[in-house]
C-alpha cells in the first residue's frame, strides 16, 4: 500500500514550481544519454520525480509494484526506457527448453520453441517477449500445469542474427534443460548463447557429424546430465564414443528406440555386443549414474550377463545408480550386498529390470 501510494503520488505530481533560489539537482541520464548533468530547477520542469531517483532505488520500488509498470511506461520516455531496462535486468528461471525445426511449405525455416516459466514469473516474462519482439516470431501459445506455464514459439526465419538475440534478452542466460528434437548445425549456434547443464537429444541416425557437435557441446557447457533417444548408430567407432560420454557427463540415459530389426541383442544402435562388459567399463570414467532402456531388445543384457553386473558392479569403489531392462530369462531377486540394494524384477512377460543401486541413492529418480 505504501508504494502504490508513493507511486500514484509521483505519478500525479506537477513539477516541482520555482523558488526564490535555484538549487542544484542532478538529472538522471536517459536511455540515449551516457553522462550525468547538472541542471537547474527550471530546465528540468518537464521531469517527473521518479526520473531523479537513483536507477537502484527505482529498480527496488518496481520489485514491489508490477501492476503499474504500463501506466509507468506511458507517462514519459524515460520511465519508458527504465522499466524495459528493469525487466530485461531481472531474470525469469526457465524449465524444460525444447527446440525443433521444420521447412514449410514455402521451403522456408520454422524453429518451435517449447519451454516452461514458475507460475511466479510469467508476468515479467510476457512482458520480455514485447520488447524489441522480432518479425521473425508470428505466434506464442501459453498453457497452464503444476505451478508453471508453458509457452510455445514459432518463428519464420527472417533475420537469424536478431532472432537469437531476441531470444537471448528473452528467456535469460540460464536453461535448467534442453531438448534437442533434431540434429542441426543452427540449432547449436543458437545454444551457444546459453548455459544448461542437462540435455537431451533424439537422433534416428547418429553419425560421426552428429556424434562430434554433441560431444562439442557436452565439453563447451560442462553438461553434467545426458539423455539420448537413438534408433540406428552409424559412427565409425561406436564404443569409443560411447566410452567418451561416460568420461565427460555424471549422469547418462540413453534408449533404444524401436528399429525394424530381427535380433535379440541390439542397443545405442548397434547389434551382438557384451553389454555387461561395457557397462563396467563405462563406470570407469566420471560416469556414475546410468540408465539404459531397451523394451524392444532386452537381450541385450543376457541372462549371464545379469549374474555377471549382480556380482560385480557392488565391487566397484563408487557410488552407483544403475538401472537397466534386461533378458526375460533372469531370474527375479531382491537383496542388500556391501551398502548396495541389488533389485531384478518383472515388468512384463517379455522384459526385466536390472536395479543396482549404493543404498542412500535407492529413491534417487533419473531426473534429479
Amino acid at each position: 500500500l505504501i508504494v502504490s501510494a508513493f507511486m500514484g503520488c509521483c505519478l500525479s505530481q506537477s513539477p516541482s514550481s520555482k523558488g526564490e533560489t535555484t538549487p542544484q539537482v542532478v538529472n538522471f541520464p536517459r536511455k540515449d544519454s551516457g553522462k550525468l548533468s547538472v541542471k537547474s530547477v527550471e530546465e528540468v520542469n518537464d521531469v517527473f520525480p521518479l526520473e531523479l531517483l537513483p536507477l537502484d532505488l527505482f529498480f527496488a520500488i518496481l520489485d514491489y509494484a508490477e501492476d503499474s509498470f504500463s501506466a509507468l511506461s506511458l507517462v514519459s520516455r524515460t520511465l519508458q526506457y527504465r522499466v524495459q531496462d528493469y525487466v530485461l535486468s531481472r531474470g525469469t528461471h526457465v524449465g524444460d527448453f525444447a527446440i525443433s525445426t521444420k521447412t514449410n511449405r514455402n521451403n522456408e525455416l520454422e524453429i518451435a520453441i517449447k519451454l516452461d516459466v514458475r507460475t511466479c514469473d510469467s508476468k515479467l516474462f510476457e512482458r520480455r517477449t514485447f520488447i524489441g519482439r522480432p518479425i521473425d516470431l508470428h505466434e506464442i501459445l501459453r498453457s497452464r500445469r503444476h505451478g508453471v506455464v508453458i509457452y510455445e514459439m514459432k518463428f519464420e526465419v527472417i533475420d537469424f542474427e536478431s532472432m537469437i538475440g531476441f531470444m537471448r534478452r528473452t528467456f535469460g542466460k540460464f536453461l535448467t534443460q534442453v531438448s534437442i528434437e533434431c540434429d542441426k548445425g543452427y540449432i547449436y549456434r543458437i545454444l551457444e548463447k546459453f548455459a544448461f547443464k542437462k540435455l537431451r537429444i533424439t537422433y534416428t541416425t547418429l553419425t560421426d557429424a552428429t556424434m562430434s557437435r554433441l560431444l562439442q557441446t557436452i565439453e563447451k557447457h560442462g553438461i553434467d546430465q545426458l539423455s539420448l533417444k537413438i534408433q540406428e548408430n552409424e559412427t565409425s567407432l561406436p564404443l569409443n564414443e560411447l566410452y567418451r560420454l561416460s568420461e565427460l557427463v555424471r549422469s547418462l540415459r540413453i534408449e533404444q528406440l524401436s528399429v525394424d530389426q530381427n535380433r535379440h541383442n541390439f542397443m545405442f544402435g548397434i547389434p551382438d555386443l557384451h553389454w555387461d562388459t561395457i557397462i563396467l567399463n563405462m563406470f570407469s570414467g566420471k560416469l556414475d549414474k546410468l540408465e539404459l532402456v531397451n523394451t524392444d531388445f532386452p537381450g541385450y543384457i543376457s541372462y549371464w550377463g545379469v549374474k555377471i553386473l549382480e556380482e560385480k558392479l557392488p565391487l566397484l569403489k563408487k557410488e552407483i545408480w544403475f538401472s537397466a531392462s534386461c533378458s526375460e530369462y533372469s531370474e527375479e531377486c531382491e537383496y542388500d550386498v556391501d551398502g548396495y540394494s541389488v533389485d531384478v524384477i518383472r515388468t512384463s512377460p517379455s522384459h526385466h529390470i536390472i536395479s543396482i543401486k549404493h543404498s542412500p541413492r535407492v529413491n534417487e529418480k533419473f531426473e534429479e
